[in-house]
Order: structure tokens, then sequence, then C-alpha cells
């Protein structure tokens, strides 16, 4: 399983969210608060190693770009 997957998610409007989805949230969430161990985490159970630094880079991205408009 790895990021280049397709990761799974729920229709537009559940009022839910799959494991996938919550993984991408806790590693958005870890990168915003520099928690490192939620962070590992998560990425180790969404992407491969061979992918793993190219996901990182990303959320890392949207982490500061969130930070940035005040949403910690």
């Amino acid at each position: 399983r790895c990021a280049s997957c397709p990761l799974k998610t729920h229709l537009a409007g559940c009022p839910s969210v799959c494991r996938d989805e919550m993984m991408v949230l806790g590693l958005i969430s870890a990168l915003q608060i520099d928690d490192s161990a939620a962070a590992e985490l998560c990425l180790d159970a969404l992407s491969c190693p061979a992918q793993r630094q190219r996901t990182e880079i990303a959320a890392l991205n949207f982490a500061v770009t969130l930070r940035a408009l005040g949403h910690p």
C-alpha cells in the first residue's frame, strides 16, 4: 500500500471519514504541531518507502500553508 495507490475516500456528503482520510488528516495535523511520532505513524500507514518523502513533502507544504492562513 502506498501513496501512488489510489487512496480510499467516502462519497461527498458522507457523515464519516474512512481510514485513509483519517490518516491524511492526522498527518497534516501532526505536521502542523511538530508531532513527529504521529506524523511517522500516519506516513507509515499512507505510503511505501519509495513514495514516503514525496508524500511527506506534499503534506508538509499543505500543513505550512494552513498554518500561514491561521489554521493551526
